[in-house]
């Protein structure tokens, strides 16, 4: 069952291992953004997301490995996208920021997440949020043409995921993102 754009909800029961639901745990970091993008201008407040203690785009360029520059591209979405009062990444998706089932999880690093985007479906339940299926907005176009094809476009991102988070942890971390340093080099072409 959809409970909005970009969202679903999660049999429980599927995901349970040994009768036991394990969870990844999550936190949100904000970084203030170097330089001038499409949607924000240098000196904007960004969210980073980590996974298990390690910063999410830095999981992406480990198994995406082979194609390290599309992963360079993957940069953090404006904090007025993701934290509190907004509701985004939780049971009010905007969709503005989806595409199908998909939800934007990192922006291009010129800030137009149509560009080069990484989406990921967000399932929702009342005890978990759980993100799988990464892929980028262009790879969402070739499922659309030709749904045979996913084993060719998804590629190294099975690796991915899913991430299940226990949902009172996770919007305990949403609440609560806390002040860190920008982690990326700047990408070419950009003043940062």
């Amino acid at each position: 069952r959809r409970t909005g754009v970009g969202f679903t909800r999660v049999n429980r029961a599927r995901l349970r291992h040994a009768g036991r639901m394990t969870f990844d745990a999550v936190s949100f970091g904000i970084a203030t953004l170097p330089y001038d993008r499409v949607d924000a201008s240098a000196g904007t407040d960004v969210v980073c997301i980590f996974v298990n203690g390690r910063e999410l785009r830095d999981i992406v360029s480990a198994a995406q490995a082979a194609d390290a520059d599309a992963t360079a591209l993957y940069s953090p979405p404006p904090a007025s996208w993701v934290l509190p009062p907004r509701r985004h990444r939780l049971d009010q998706p905007d969709p503005r920021l989806t595409k199908g089932r998909w939800s934007v999880v990192y922006t291009c690093s010129c800030g137009d997440w149509e560009c080069g985007a990484l989406m990921a479906r967000i399932r929702i339940d009342d005890d978990l949020v759980a993100w799988s299926d990464f892929l980028s907005p262009h790879e969402l176009d070739l499922l659309a043409e030709d749904p045979r094809r996913a084993t060719q476009v998804v590629g190294a991102r099975r690796r991915l995921g899913p991430y299940r988070f226990d949902r009172t942890q996770y919007e305990s971390a949403l609440g609560s993102a806390e002040r860190v340093a920008w982690p990326y080099p700047p990408p070419s072409g950009t003043d940062g």
